[in-house]
This record gives structure tokens, sequence and C-alpha cells, in this order.
């Protein structure tokens, strides 16, 4: 039943009724880009060190992607990067790791509540429920009051947990009829804006510029 709610809140419909609490966490987290498991089968640690700590925002965000793959790299200064799109990636490989050290945990937590970029406090929101500790709680359910595209990440990252308050905010997002028509809608935007063909292309080249790679 309880998946079911959550679906039915961010997707304006009743969806995955069978999904898998995990699997839900999951899609909360949106996984920005992809990772293909052949690269990062070809980078050794050195070399992702050094990829984390690159000048290039765009080398610090793929180098992010590949440590979600490898739960035993240090993503705490990934989530004091000073570009956002990098602290946003590397809260969802956070989440990716499903365990973190303390440190990291509070950093989340700061940081889905206190960012000024929307999308890192959603990204931290949903990075917190697939971690699925109970010290996340109150950031998630903060979240629930954010704005729609955050508060759509943060509902979904209440499936892990059980509580009185889980129970209530829940309740709140499935008896405001506009409220969910807002968050399916922001669901239906970060989709439009950020998993689209176009995107993708003008990742890659962003990439491949500061690499050097397109100057002739």
């Amino acid at each position: 039943l309880r998946l079911r709610q959550l679906q039915l809140i961010c997707d304006g419909r009743q969806r995955h009724a069978g999904a898998r609490r995990k699997e839900l966490c999951r899609y909360a987290i949106g996984e920005p880009q992809r990772v293909h498991h052949e690269f990062e089968g070809q980078l050794g640690d050195a070399h992702l060190a050094a990829a984390l700590a690159d000048p290039a925002p765009g080398v610090r965000r793929r180098a992010v992607e590949l440590a979600a793959l490898r739960p035993g790299t240090a993503l705490l200064p990934s989530l004091a990067d000073p570009d956002p799109t990098v602290v946003e990636v590397a809260a969802w490989a956070c989440g990716e790791h499903e365990v973190v050290p303390d440190e990291t945990l509070h950093r989340l937590i700061e940081l889905a509540t206190s960012a000024e970029v929307a999308l890192v406090r959603e990204a931290c929101v949903a990075a917190l429920g697939a971690i699925g500790d109970e010290r996340g709680l109150t950031a998630i359910l903060a979240g629930c009051a954010d704005s729609p595209p955050v508060r759509r990440r943060a509902v979904l990252a209440l499936a892990p947990f059980e509580s009185d308050e889980v129970e209530e905010a829940i309740e709140r997002a499935l008896s405001n009829p506009g409220d969910r028509r807002e968050i399916a809608a922001a669901g239906r935007q970060h989709t439009i804006s950020h998993h689209t063909y176009e995107v993708r292309v003008r990742q890659l080249v962003e990439l491949l510029d500061e690499r050097g790679l397109l100057r002739g």
C-alpha cells in the first residue's frame, strides 16, 4: 500500500504497484548520467582520484559517476565542490553507495535543507532516502514542504521509514490533488530537462572540449 501511495503522488497515476521499495528509492535519485561498467573497469584508483580533483567541472562530474560504482571512494570532498552540478551527482553517488561515513551523512543532511540550488537539495533528499538512515528523516520530512521537484523526491524518499510523522506526510500529499499535480509535473519537467538526447550530447561536447579533444 505504501508503494502504491507514493507512486500515485509522484506520477499522478498508479504505476509499478509491485515495485520493490529499494527500486523506488533509486528512482527517486534519478541517476543523472548512467555510467557504463566497461568504462569503470579501465580506470585505476589513482586516475579516479586525479579526475575527482580535476580543474574541469565536467571531468569531476564524470569521475563522481564512476565513483558511484566503487563504494570505498570518499565522496565528502565532492559534496563540497564549488560547482553545484558536481555536488548533485555526488549526492546521487552517495545514494548508490547506500552506506556512507557519518561525516558524509551529516553533509547530505545539511545540504538537503540549506543548499541554495534546489537541484542539490533534491538530490540530497533522494540520497538520504536511498541510504535509509533514521538520522536523515528530519531532512526528508522538511523536503516535503520544499519546492515541487524537491517534494517529489522527498515523498519517494519516505519509503524506507515507518513513523507517525511519515504517515502524516504521505496523507497530506495524498489529500491535496493540487500538490500531487505539481509534484507530477515537476517529475516530467526533470525528465525533459535532464534526460533527453539533446542534453546528453551537450554534456558530451562539454566534456570533450574540457579535455581538449575538440581543438584542432
